[in-house]
């Protein structure tokens, strides 16, 4: 088969693609708080007072209401061909939750636990639409599979933030802690809506090249796929 070779040309365009960045930071955001939940969940729930079972047994629902989350949103995802406001509004459910843990008292177990799960739910949702999003916006299998791995390597440092979100001597409410959650995930909205922003008007750009100028733009050699592009691609800003 032609194009065996590691290509370096395909390495810097990953490298100098501007908008694999913000996919890296949106991926960061949501990462650094799909590891909080581990960091505080068991806390909240241990402060319920309830058996060794009741404890296990109360450690799913968050879990299992996200992965029915992920199951939904991506189907409506796919079937409306959209990923920017469906990511919007994961994380203003998210949002909903973390403000809940913020502001209901402790005495408020129950409701707290309601707010861990939305919040759960509403986070978890993002992370496949995302890197749909982004293979949708990455031409060539060898570039895309390049650029989800730099998206994915950059956005572990969310790993190495999330426990430095929750501390100790903030038990059991960590409102610290779920307060910079807040912000983290207003900030990634905020991301995700500039990134529409800045696709759409690439796409009216190109939109608007004369023919001299479309034909340069287009000519890109990319030796390690095994087609070559022709014209340049229409980004899926939506």
């Amino acid at each position: 088969m032609p194009y065996k070779r590691f290509s370096f040309i395909q390495l810097r365009h990953t490298f100098t693609s501007w908008h694999l960045y913000f996919y890296a930071l949106i991926t960061t955001g949501i990462l650094t708080i799909i590891k909080t939940y581990a960091n505080f969940l068991p806390s909240l729930i241990q402060d319920m007072d309830l058996s060794k079972l009741e404890y296990n047994i109360l450690t799913m629902p968050p879990y299992i209401l996200a992965f029915i989350s992920c199951l939904v949103v991506g189907y409506s995802s796919s079937r409306w061909k959209e990923h920017c406001m469906h990511i919007v509004v994961c994380l203003l459910v998210a949002f909903v939750g973390f403000i809940l843990l913020i502001t209901l008292p402790q005495q408020a177990k129950v409701a707290l636990y309601i707010g861990s799960c939305v919040s759960c739910s509403g986070s978890f949702a993002v992370l496949p639409i995302i890197l749909s999003w982004l293979t949708n916006n990455v031409n060539g299998h060898t570039k895309r599979a390049m650029s989800i791995g730099f998206v994915m390597a950059l956005a572990q440092i969310g790993g190495i933030v999330a426990p430095q979100l929750y501390r100790v001597s903030d038990r059991p409410m960590y409102r610290r802690g779920h307060f910079i959650s807040a912000v983290i995930i207003a900030i990634t909205l905020i991301l995700a809506l500039i990134l529409r922003y800045f696709l759409a008007k690439e796409n009216h750009r190109r939109d608007n090249l004369t023919n001299d100028m479309y034909e340069i733009e287009a000519d890109i050699e990319e030796p390690c796929d095994p087609l070559q592009e022709t014209q340049l691609p229409i980004y899926n800003a939506t």
